[in-house]
C-alpha cells in the first residue's frame, strides 16, 4: 500500500441544456492523451469499454478538489494566472481497478508526481474550443502535458442559440446579440466555476464588466431554446 500527498486543478465549465455550462458541481473531463518527455500516449477504453475521466470540483474561491480513478487531491490555485499547486494528495494503490489504461497509469504515476512521489508543481492550465468540444490542457512543472475534453453540444439546436459579443478582450462595456433567439439572461463565471456576474437581459444590449479583474472568464447566455457558453477575456 502506498500513499502520497500533493496534486492539481482545472477549472471550469461544462454541459447543460443545449450547450456548455461552467463547472459549479463535480464534472467530468475525458482523457485524450498524455505527453511525457515528448512521448505521446493516446487514451484508450478500459475493460468496461469506457474512457477514463477526470473529476473536478470547486470547494472555495481559491481551493478545489480533483479525482482520477484512485487519485484524490486538494488544489490550491490562482485562476488569474491559470496555475495551481497540488496539496493533500491521496493515492489508494490497493484500489487500482483491473483494466486501467496505459494513459491512466501514466497520469497517476508519471504526470502528477515524480519517482519519489512529489507533485510536479507548479501546474498551469488552458482551455480551447474546437468544433463541438472544449479541451483542457494541463501542463506540469516539467513541461509534460495532459489533454482532456468535454462536449459543447447536447442537442442539434446549437446554431439556434448562437450568439456574438464584442469587444473581446473587453475593458468596460460588453455588447451581446443573438441572430436567432432573444437573450434572456447572462452569467459570467471565472475559471474556477464561481459566478461573478448575473444580469437579466430583456432590455439592454450590453453589460458593464469594468469591475471584473483581468483574466479569462466563461460567458453564459440563456435563451428559450437553451444555453451557450463562450470564453471571454477581461483586460
Amino acid at each position: 500500500m502506498k500513499y502520497l500527498y500533493t496534486f492539481l486543478l482545472a477549472l471550469s465549465f461544462l454541459v447543460s441544456k443545449a450547450q456548455v455550462e461552467p463547472l459549479l458541481e463535480p464534472e467530468y473531463w475525458t482523457i485524450e492523451k498524455v505527453v511525457i518527455d515528448n512521448d505521446t500516449t493516446y487514451a484508450d477504453t478500459n475493460d468496461n469499454d469506457e474512457y477514463e475521466k477526470l473529476i473536478i470540483q470547486e470547494t472555495s474561491s481559491d481551493l478545489g478538489y480533483l479525482e482520477f480513478i484512485i487519485f484524490h487531491a486538494n488544489l490550491d490555485y490562482d485562476n488569474v494566472n491559470q496555475s495551481f499547486d497540488m496539496v493533500d494528495v491521496l493515492v489508494s494503490f490497493e484500489d487500482v481497478p483491473e483494466g486501467i489504461t496505459e494513459a491512466g497509469l501514466l497520469l497517476i504515476n508519471a504526470f502528477f508526481v515524480d519517482e519519489e512521489d512529489y507533485a510536479k508543481n507548479p501546474f498551469t492550465y488552458d482551455f480551447r474550443e474546437e468544433e463541438d468540444k472544449i479541451y483542457l490542457d494541463i501542463t506540469n512543472g516539467e513541461g509534460d502535458v495532459a489533454t482532456f475534453w468535454t462536449s459543447t453540444l447536447s442537442t442539434p439546436s446549437f446554431e439556434e442559440i448562437a450568439f456574438s459579443f464584442y469587444p473581446n478582450p473587453v475593458k468596460d462595456r460588453l455588447h451581446l446579440e443573438s441572430p436567432h433567439e432573444e437573450i434572456q439572461n447572462i452569467e459570467i463565471f471565472d475559471m474556477n466555476g464561481k459566478r461573478v456576474l448575473q444580469s437579466n437581459f430583456s432590455i439592454q444590449t450590453y453589460v458593464e464588466v469594468g469591475h471584473l479583474a483581468r483574466g479569462v472568464y466563461m460567458l453564459k447566455v440563456d435563451t428559450k431554446k437553451g444555453s451557450a457558453t463562450k470564453k471571454l477575456v477581461k483586460e
